[in-house]
C-alpha cells in the first residue's frame, strides 16, 4: 500500500518506538551496545550528531544542534527531541573515538554532520567515480577547512551514480558496500539541509536513484539507513523528473529497508531504531523548511 510522507514518518517512528520506547535518551557517542554487545565505528560520529555533541574525533569540532520540527508536526508525530540549544552530556567511556583518519566515507560524513572539520566537497569530489583515479590512495584528508562554502560543485558527474566506487581504499563486500552507501546519502541529506546545499542534496538523491538500479536492499546488512532518502524520491512527482516507475521502486526499496531491519528480532535492533527514529524526524524537515 502506497503512503504519503506523513504516514511514512508515522510508520518510521512507530517501528522505532518499539524498541526504545516513547521517551529515549541519546546515547553517548561510543556508549552504545547493540544486542551483540557491539559498539560500531559508526556509532561514534552517529550519535555525536543525534546529540549535537563533539565525538571526539578531533579538537575543532563546531557541533550543530539536533533538528527541530515545527511544533505541530512533533505533537503529530510524539517525537521527543531536544530543545534548541540542548546538549548532551558525555560521560567519559572506557572506548576511545577512532581518529578521523580511519573513518570509512560514510562516518566522514556523519563526522561532517556532527561538526568535525571536513572538507566534504573535497570528499565527495574523491569518491566520485568520475575521479576514480584519485581513489587508491589514501583518499582526500579531513584537512583544517570547515564546511563554509555555499558554491555547488560543479566538477562531478550528473545523472545517477554512487557516493564512492567500490574499489581502491573503499574496496569491500557487496553487502557492506551497499550498506555504507545508503548510510553516507543518510549523512549527506542530513548536511545538505543543515548546510543549505541543495547540490548535496541532489548528489544523495542521484545516488539513490543508482543504488535502485545497481544494487537491491535486500544486499545491505538490514540497517535502514537512507530509507527517508528514498521514501522523498517515492513523494515525488513526475513534473519533478522522476517517473512513475522509478518513483514505485523507491518505495517498494523504502518498504525493504523497514522490514529487513525487524526480522531478526521481531523488531528493530536498537541501532536501526535509532536511524529510523532520526529518518522519521528529517523525513518531516526536509519537507517543511
Amino acid at each position: 500500500m502506497h503512503m504519503d510522507r506523513q504516514a511514512w514518518a508515522r510508520a518510521l517512528h512507530a517501528a522505532a518506538e518499539q524498541t526504545l520506547g516513547t521517551a529515549p535518551v541519546i546515547p553517548a557517542p561510543g556508549s552504545l551496545r547493540d544486542e551483540r554487545g557491539s559498539t560500531l565505528s559508526i556509532d561514534w560520529p552517529f550519535f555525536a550528531a543525534l546529540a549535537g555533541v563533539k565525538a571526539g574525533l578531533s579538537q575543532n569540532a563546531a557541533p550543530h544542534p539536533h533538528p527541530r520540527l515545527h511544533p505541530q508536526l512533533q505533537t503529530q508525530l510524539q517525537l521527543q527531541l531536544p530543545s534548541e540549544g540542548e546538549r548532551a552530556v558525555v560521560p567519559r567511556t572506557a572506548r576511545r573515538a577512532p581518529s578521523l583518519e580511519q573513518l570509512g566515507f560514510d562516518e566522514r560524513l556523519w563526522a561532517a554532520a556532527a561538526g568535525e572539520p571536513i572538507d566534504v566537497d573535497a570528499l565527495l569530489i574523491g569518491g566520485d567515480p568520475s575521479n576514480i583515479s584519485t581513489n587508491t590512495g589514501p583518499g582526500p584528508s579531513p584537512g583544517p577547512n570547515n564546511i563554509t562554502s555555499n558554491e555547488p560543485d560543479q566538477r562531478a558527474g550528473s545523472g545517477p551514480r554512487p557516493l564512492f566506487a567500490q574499489s581502491g581504499r573503499y574496496q569491500s563486500a557487496i553487502e557492506v558496500y551497499t550498506e555504507r552507501l545508503l548510510c553516507a546519502v543518510h549523512a549527506l541529506w542530513r548536511l545538505a539541509r543543515l548546510h543549505n546545499r541543495p547540490d548535496w542534496r541532489d548528489r544523495a538523491t542521484a545516488c539513490s536513484l543508482w543504488l535502485i538500479e545497481h544494487l537491491q536492499p535486500d544486499n545491505a546488512t538490514n540497517y535502514p539507513w537512507g530509507v527517508h532518502v528514498l521514501v522523498d524520491l517515492a513523494q515525488q512527482p513526475v513534473t519533478a523528473g522522476v517517473s512513475a516507475s522509478t518513483a514505485a521502486a523507491a518505495d517498494m526499496y523504502a518498504q525493504s529497508l523497514l522490514h529487513n531491519c525487524q526480522v531478526s528480532h521481531g523488531r528493530a535492533d536498537v541501532r536501526s531504531a535509532w536511524v529510523l527514529r532520526d529518518a522519521a524526524a528529517e523525513l518531516m524537515l526536509s519537507h517543511h523548511q
